[in-house]
C-alpha cells in the first residue's frame, strides 16, 4: 500500500550514496527518487532533501558539505548548481595538483 511505498521511497532516499557515479548521475538518481515520493502525495521538506543530498556525497566531498550545511542552509534548488560546480572545481584542483 502507500505507506508501504513511501517507506520504500524514503530509505531509498535517505540511504543513496553518490559512490562511483558522476555528480549528475548521482543528482539524477536523487531527483528520481523525490519524484516519485512527490508523485504518490509524499512531501519531503527542502531541509530534508539538502542534508540527504549532501550526505550521501561521500568523504571526497566532506568539505563542501560542512560548508552547505552550515546555517543558513540553502535550499535544494541551490545546492544542485553548486555541487555540480563543486565536481568541476575540484577537477580542474585535481588536475593543477598532479
Amino acid at each position: 500500500g502507500f505507506h508501504e511505498r513511501e517507506f520504500h521511497l524514503m530509505q531509498k532516499l535517505t540511504s543513496l550514496k553518490k559512490g562511483l557515479d558522476s555528480i549528475n548521475e548521482y543528482i539524477g538518481k536523487f531527483k528520481t527518487v523525490c519524484d516519485e515520493l512527490s508523485a504518490i502525495g509524499s512531501v519531503v521538506s527542502d531541509k530534508d532533501k539538502v542534508f540527504w543530498l549532501l550526505e550521501g556525497m561521500g568523504s571526497g566531498y566532506q568539505l563542501f558539505v560542512t560548508t552547505m550545511l552550515r546555517p543558513p542552509m540553502p535550499q535544494y534548488k541551490e545546492v544542485v548548481p553548486y555541487s555540480r560546480a563543486m565536481k568541476h572545481a575540484m577537477t580542474i584542483l585535481n588536475l593543477l595538483l598532479k
